[in-house]
């Protein structure tokens, strides 16, 4: 008999803010019918660059259905500590009265990463957007969700090309990509909900095709060695791939 599989949501990286308690969790999901785990128990480890266990194996603060989560204390991460991509975030999570492993990227960062644009600036960009909602989606809700998905995907973009998000300072092509981004799924999921291929879906088709301009031409001040300053050679840093290990293109 085939073992049973659980996967997670941990597709983007931990941030840990130093100097700040961070307040981490993970869902878990049984992988063939896409319901919730039932952990019983759970620990959390985080480990430096060096090996060290900045938090040892400590139990999890809360089990709720298949949503395991932990609260980071300051103390493991002062403000002292050093800027890095290469931390490692390791759940022991038992369900069924087995142990899995489940292992995630954590940077160290002054800053977590936010999305730079708002349910109301998307408004302000198309008037259809202030009324804009699906058959069960408010319009808040669809435009939230609209902006955490475009923004999710330009981090998953950044960490893809070798960029750790936590040092992307500013760059005005980051919102226009977010945005555009944002009306393309508000539009395509309205579309979708109504099962219409008329105007929502091509106005969908329209913002994306904006959106992959504005990764295209992607200019950003990225604060390479962490000292909180933009120097001359760190503005103005192209958002493509900085790490190609041989490979001869990249491919979205």
């Amino acid at each position: 008999m085939p073992q049973q599989l659980y996967r997670t949501d941990l597709s983007l990286p931990y941030w840990f803010v130093r100097g700040r308690a961070t307040s981490i969790n993970v869902s878990i999901s049984d992988d063939a019918t896409g319901e919730a785990a039932a952990p019983t128990a759970a620990t959390f480890t985080l480990t430096e660059p060096d090996g060290t266990e900045a938090v040892s194996a400590q139990p999890a603060t809360s089990i709720v259905g298949g949503f395991v989560s932990f609260l980071v204390p300051l103390a493991n991460v002062p403000l002292a500590t050093e800027l890095s991509s290469r931390w490692v975030a390791l759940w022991k999570v038992t369900i069924g009265g087995v142990e899995y492993d489940f292992e995630n990227p954590a940077h160290i960062v002054r800053r977590e990463p936010l999305a730079p644009v708002t349910v109301g600036e998307l408004q302000l960009r198309h008037q259809v957007l202030a009324t804009l909602r699906t058959r069960d989606k408010t319009n808040q809700q669809l435009l939230r969700d609209s902006i955490r998905v475009a923004f999710e995907d330009l981090l998953r973009r950044l960490v893809a090309s070798g960029r750790d998000p936590g040092r992307v300072m500013a760059g005005g092509g980051v919102f226009n990509f977010v945005a555009w981004s944002a009306m393309a799924h508000a539009f395509l999921d309205a579309a979708s909900s109504l099962n219409s291929t008329g105007q929502l879906g091509e106005l969908g088709a329209f913002y994306d095709r904006k959106a992959e301009k504005a990764w295209a031409s992607l200019k950003i001040d990225y604060d390479k060695n962490g000292d909180g300053l933009i120097a001359n050679d760190e503005q103005n840093q192209s958002g493509q791939p900085v790490l190609f290990a041989g490979v001869k293109r990249w491919i979205r």
